[in-house]
């Protein structure tokens, strides 16, 4: 069972955003966190903040949509998140 008492590795992406030389190290992190952790947090990606204030609201609003709401319908309830 992996230990998921410790705190989580951030690990910096940006060199598999940039294609650098690098990436295989980066790759070997990912690996060790998942191993380790199940979860890490990612930085370095190079999604906008403005994108990722969007991405939370529209979780926050499908995390309200009763359970019973599928792809369809929640579509029609949340038209804005298609605009996204």
């Amino acid at each position: 069972m992996p230990d998921v008492s410790s705190e989580l590795p951030v690990i910096d992406v940006g060199d598999l955003v940039h294609a650098s030389a690098a990436r295989g190290d980066v790759a070997r992190r990912i690996g060790e966190a998942c191993r380790a952790h199940g979860f890490f947090y990612v930085t370095g990606h190079g999604v906008a903040a403005e994108l990722m204030v969007q991405l939370e609201t529209f979780k926050d609003l499908f995390g309200r949509a009763p359970d019973f709401v599928d792809g369809h319908q929640h579509a029609q309830l949340f038209p804005q998140a298609r605009d996204a």
